[in-house]
């Protein structure tokens, strides 16, 4: 009962989303816009988005690529919007959701919580606009989850998921970097507070810090990006 019911809020919001066209002003002037230059060439460099003497660029071309470059996707293989991009963004938070809150409560509680979450004002709007809230949100819950499924458990595997998360989440949107320095935040607290058994300058407190400047460097590289003025 409870699984039928996510399904089917996942279901209207999908509708809802792929119904209604692309109006918010950021979307048609920004993510819908670089979309639709970068589809019919295949490849984001191709085009001006820097160049701020050109009367067709603005700040809202200086955006990130990813989530452009992935609602370009949607016009390649001859969709008429990319909303379908941003409903199947919003599956995969639903599925990471759950996937991440099953290791620690029971599934009676995980679907509850999971349809409530599903049904916020905010979420059900978000979903049927053409905007990164729902593709950000993705990314940072994929890496606060897995790190603090990684500190729980251990699992290398889920530090790393940890760190490919929060990189993509900087290549969507740039305050994307608040997340992955706050997790580097909480790394460093957990290497000094255990320093009486592994020295802080061990092979593996490195790697760890060197995994997680991988965000900082993306971070630097879209605000190298953008020209100044």
């Amino acid at each position: 009962m409870g699984a039928a019911l996510v399904l089917y809020i996942l279901y209207a919001i999908t509708a809802k989303s792929l119904y209604w066209p692309t109006i918010h002003y950021d979307s048609v002037a920004g993510y819908d816009f670089l979309a639709k230059a970068i589809a019919p060439r295949g490849d984001h460099k191709q085009f001006p988005f820097s160049d701020t003497t050109n009367k067709i660029c603005s700040f809202r071309t200086l955006y990130p690529p990813l989530f452009p470059i992935s609602f370009a996707y949607a016009y390649i293989m001859g969709f008429e919007l990319p909303k379908i991009i941003t409903a199947l963004y919003l599956i995969s938070l639903a599925i990471t959701y759950y996937a991440y809150s099953r290791k620690f409560v029971n599934p009676v509680a995980n679907i509850f919580f999971l349809a409530l979450f599903l049904i916020t004002p905010e979420m059900l709007a978000q979903s049927a606009m053409l905007m990164t809230n729902v593709p950000q949100a993705v990314f940072t819950l994929g890496a606060v989850g897995a790190f603090f499924i990684w500190d729980k458990t251990k699992e290398k595997r889920y530090f790393i998921l940890s760190i490919v998360c929060a990189t993509l989440g900087v290549w969507g949107r740039t305050e994307g970097i608040i997340f992955g320095g706050a997790l580097g935040i909480i790394l460093l607290v957990y290497i000094f507070e255990g320093r009486k058994n592994i020295s802080v300058f061990s092979t593996g407190n490195i790697k760890k810090l060197l995994y997680l400047a991988f965000p900082l460097i993306f971070y630097i590289c879209n605000m190298g990006s953008i020209p100044e003025g």
